[in-house]
């Protein structure tokens, strides 16, 4: 039977890996035998829990990936690639969902619901001292991150996840990990986050751990978690040392929960809404310690909806709103206009954001099916709202260092779709507008840094005239046909220019402004 030998080749590894773990080298011919026993079978489930089975607990597992990471070092590629299958088998050994409730799927009792509890219990296990500590967790998921695929492994990263949250409330927050052992080969400089770019690859296990429907997670990783490295909430851009890969993980797991996906269910849709309005809300809250590092992932976590960001900015009175829903959605606008102002702080970030919702302002423009002048109007309040929140953090950080200065790289377009993959494209009209909208911002922002243009003064539509411009085409483009009819010539030249239009978004965009300067209590 295949088992007997997936077995067979199974009690070989162990052989093997505890002759390792001893101590002991493995001669030439035993390591290349070894690679081939590990890369063959790392995918079989009866080879990974009998390879597991035969180690031990997971300390011996831990211990094997030591070895691993110690002959990579150096130099024996092919003890990385057994690292790597190593990984493997963990993932493999452990597949299945977790039930209502964060229910295991694995029956009580069973090896693998103890080698589970195991696994967190190594995990929390202190390897050093009092002085110099060394949690297991920080091993554990530097062998996960070291290449196995855990998309069927949804349980086993939330399991583990909540555990490591639980620890971090036990033992007073995030920076609880040592430094020292998290810039070490093989070992995670911060396990959760980690673990959160682990689920960053599989968009509904990331959905499912961030929803707020389900859980408090995302507010814990928003508001609440002392985050190693401390996240760094200066105003200013700065970096914290490259070594520290603080929120990069949740940076991912966040993109993935936000992305809507073409085969997904509408429940999959409604708590990526649910997760994008709640990142919105967390950071808003935060204001001006909102952390630099986390201005990206929210930058592209707003791109991912542009249609509906763009729904949001644009829609500045509600009429089918009232009473209490009406003032859930003015606070959750102004929490918008916070966030998209937090963004809008950071070069990179700044324009993942006017990308995405460039794409959203085109997609409208194309896809209005009632009166076009409505699709002009909305661009024109997106765009004022955009320019505001960009006002905000100028003014904010002039104090310091203009932004313009700060930015002196030159922009760069990710390419189509490399931003907005969520929504789908309608066609080469669409496609052409939103590329041709997006170099044009480019060259405003770019001409805005070269003039070091920081004067609180400026009209919001002068700052992005180029981009306006561009829109504006892209809406005549579109709407050509109608707008050529007799009763609508005043948005069209007598020649068939578009300076007409521009007129007319022009004066839609410095409305906008002054609604969302409003909004952020700014003026009446």
């Amino acid at each position: 039977m295949v088992s007997d030998v997936e077995k067979v080749e199974a009690q070989r590894a162990t052989d093997l890996a505890t002759k390792l773990n001893s101590g002991e080298k493995l001669s030439p011919s035993e390591t290349v035998e070894m690679q081939r026993l590990m890369r063959d079978n790392s995918e079989d489930r009866v080879y990974a829990r009998t390879l597991l089975k035969g180690l031990g607990d997971p300390d011996d597992l831990l211990r094997l990936h030591d070895r691993f990471v110690e002959g990579a070092a150096k130099g024996n590629g092919r003890y990385d690639a057994m690292d790597r299958d190593l990984s493997q088998v963990l993932a493999t050994a452990f597949p299945g969902k977790p039930g209502p409730g964060g229910k295991s799927p694995f029956r009580e009792g069973t090896w693998a619901d103890e080698y589970v509890t195991e696994l967190k219990e190594t995990g929390r296990h202190n390897f050093g001292d009092k002085t110099d500590v060394d949690y297991g967790y920080q091993r554990l998921v530097g062998l996960m991150e070291a290449g196995g695929n855990y998309k069927n492994s949804d349980y086993l990263t939330q399991e583990l996840a909540d555990d490591v949250i639980d620890f971090e409330k036990d033992e007073g927050g995030g920076r609880m990990w040592a430094v020292r052992y998290g810039l070490e080969p093989g070992n995670a400089a911060d396990p959760l986050d980690g673990l959160l770019g682990i689920m960053g690859d599989d968009p509904k296990t990331a959905t499912q751990f961030l929803d707020p429907k389900d859980n408090g997670n995302l507010t814990y990783l928003m508001r609440d978690r002392d985050w190693p490295g401390g996240g760094h909430t200066s105003i200013m851009d700065t970096t914290p040392s490259e070594d520290l890969p603080d929120y990069a993980g949740f940076g991912d797991a966040l993109d993935a929960a936000t992305r809507d996906q073409p085969d997904e269910s509408a429940g999959d849709a409604a708590a990526h809404d649910r997760i994008l309005h709640d990142a919105v809300d967390h950071s808003a809250a935060r204001g001006d310690d909102f952390p630099a590092r986390m201005r990206e992932p929210l930058a592209q976590a707003i791109a991912n909806q542009p249609v509906d960001m763009h729904a949001y900015m644009s829609d500045d009175g509600s009429d089918d709103l009232a009473g209490r829903e009406l003032d859930q959605w003015k606070e959750h606008r102004k929490n918008l206009l916070e966030a998209v102002t937090q963004v809008s702080r950071s070069q990179e970030s700044y324009g993942i954001l006017n990308e995405g919702m460039n794409y959203g302002m085109v997609h409208d423009i194309n896809t209005e099916k009632g009166d076009p002048d409505q699709g002009l109007l909305r661009t024109g309040k997106t765009l004022g709202f955009l320019e505001q929140a960009r006002y905000g953090a100028i003014v904010t950080i002039q104090e310091e260092q203009s932004a313009e200065a700060a930015w002196g790289k030159a922009w760069m377009y990710h390419g189509p779709g490399a931003v907005v993959t969520g929504t789908p494209f309608v066609g080469d009209t669409m496609q052409r507008g939103i590329d041709l909208v997006t170099l044009a911002w480019q060259e405003s922002e770019q001409t805005r840094i070269d003039d070091n243009a920081t004067d609180k003064n400026y009209e919001a539509y002068a700052a992005r005239q180029v981009q306006a411009d561009a829109l504006a085409d892209a809406w005549l483009d579109a709407k050509r046909e109608w707008a050529e009819k007799p009763e609508n010539n005043e948005y069209i030249d007598d020649d068939g220019g578009s300076s007409s239009t521009r007129n007319r978004l022009e004066t839609l965009t410095n409305d906008g402004g002054t609604s969302a300067k409003k909004l952020a209590g700014g003026g009446n």
